[in-house]
């Protein structure tokens, strides 16, 4: 039962994460991209004042930034996920030595 416990809290962690650090990372893109190119952020893609290389520049950077901070969160959770099963498997193995 314990390990079903920590599967659960690995998994709140890895949803709860994830979505924080994709809000987190699209705040960030946004911010870089007005700095950099000091154009607003591209919103419509079918806007015909937004070049298609603008709107394709700024999806591959949302993209590539948000992808990467949900694979550091997924890593970091099953990372969790997995020092806390060792430390349950260990605790359990020595429970059932004794009987």
């Amino acid at each position: 039962m314990a390990g079903r416990g920590t599967n659960l809290g690995a998994q709140a962690v890895l949803v709860v994460g994830g979505l924080a650090a994709a809000a987190a990372a699209r705040k960030v893109v946004n911010v870089v991209w007005v700095a950099v190119t000091g154009r607003r952020v591209p919103e419509d893609p079918n806007d015909p004042s937004i070049s298609t290389g603008e709107a394709v520049a700024f999806a591959v950077a949302s993209a590539a930034t948000v992808g990467t901070a949900k694979l550091l969160v997924a890593r970091k959770a099953s990372a969790l996920k997995g020092t806390s099963t060792a430390t349950s498997s260990s605790t359990s193995s020595a429970g059932s030595s004794d009987g």
